[in-house]
């Protein structure tokens, strides 16, 4: 998603191909995603729960309850 951004000097080309291309990643990301739960199913809807979409490494947080200590 930042690559086509992440350049010494911008030229006006450069910045309609990044434009472009980040767009299309934006509009052809849901296609994507649809495609892979059906493919997937269950497995990729809950990684999907666990993982953002653009940036993998931020990780959303659990909500799931606490479990009660063993006693």
């Amino acid at each position: 998603m930042m690559m086509p951004w992440i350049t010494p000097h911008l030229t006006v080309g450069h910045i309609v191909f990044a434009l472009g291309i980040s767009s299309y990643i934006l509009v052809a990301t849901p296609f994507e995603e649809m495609d892979l739960i059906g493919e997937l199913g269950d497995k990729y809807r809950q990684y999907r729960k666990n993982v953002p979409a653009f940036f993998p490494f931020a990780r959303k947080r659990q909500t799931t309850t606490p479990t009660e200590p063993a006693e």
